[in-house]
């Protein structure tokens, strides 16, 4: 997907450029002699102008390229491990699913799992006990709809 994003980006550049040769061509070639050569003096600040514009453009696309790939790799590493807490819950739902139904204190075999299990590979501070809680809940409805089941491909 990055590769198309930046398929789309290349074309900026050399799309500024030929509109700015244009546009000085028009200028040069198709006006009279008269109305060019009062532009002369003032060309130098056009340039002045269209590198800054080219400047801030540039900069903006790269700012915008910048965030967007920063976004899709913290998206990338939260599902991974999100994926890696689905794969312990599953190799672990029949014990609790006996747990469940034997306890009747079912939210601290929840969290007794989640520190034995979870917490000593991906840290509570990177993906709390709510989210993980919620995995193992949805996890053990199995086959049921909205149930998880695990992406073995990680």
């Amino acid at each position: 997907m990055s590769d198309k994003d930046s398929q789309q980006e290349r074309w900026i550049l050399p799309t500024m450029i030929v509109l700015v040769v244009l546009t000085i061509l028009y200028i040069l070639l198709l006006l009279p002699p008269e109305i060019t050569s009062n532009f002369s003096p003032y060309f130098d600040y056009f340039m002045m102008v269209f590198v800054l514009m080219m400047t801030t453009s540039l900069s903006l696309v790269l700012y915008q390229r910048q965030q967007h790939h920063q976004y899709h790799r913290q998206s990338s590493i939260s599902t991974k491990k999100q994926k890696m807490i689905e794969q312990i819950i599953w190799r672990n739902r029949y014990v609790l699913q006996f747990k469940k139904h034997q306890s009747m204190q079912w939210s601290k075999e929840k969290q007794l799992f989640a520190n034995t299990a979870i917490f000593t590979i991906i840290p509570e501070s990177e993906y709390p006990f709510q989210k993980v809680s919620e995995l193992i809940e949805q996890s053990l409805r199995g086959g049921a709809p909205g149930g998880i089941k695990p992406h073995l491909n990680t």
